[in-house]
């Protein structure tokens, strides 16, 4: 994965575990969409959690980063698979399976990540 979107998985993961109880609200908006056979977009809740007149509590507005929008897609897909489909993801390289190439080590064909 690039630097740059590794560390916004990271910077994201954190935020989420800083956030337990925001990231409980963008899981139940991500319910009630699927409820509601309503397009899942983390970018919106994103929006929504900068809005102070929008959020059911009084600690808001939030400070979140736009680059956590597709890091929260892959979060919430990782921590609860079963919501994964109704999850758009764009395809990355990085998700895709590392290139592999047969190499020869001492007579002993091993296989190596292809750079």
């Amino acid at each position: 994965m690039g630097a740059v979107k590794r560390d916004a998985m990271i910077a994201a993961r954190l935020w989420v575990t800083d956030n337990p109880v925001v990231y409980a609200w963008i899981l139940r908006w991500v319910h009630e969409d699927i409820a509601a056979n309503k397009r899942v977009s983390t970018k919106r809740y994103i929006e929504w959690l900068r809005d102070s007149n929008y959020i059911p509590w009084a600690s808001g507005p939030y400070k979140i980063d736009n680059s956590f929008s597709g890091p929260f897609n892959r979060i919430i897909a990782a921590d609860y698979p079963d919501l994964a489909p109704h999850l758009k993801m764009r395809a990355s390289k990085y998700d895709a399976p590392a290139p592999y190439k047969e190499v020869d080590l001492d007579g002993q064909r091993q296989f190596a990540i292809a750079l």
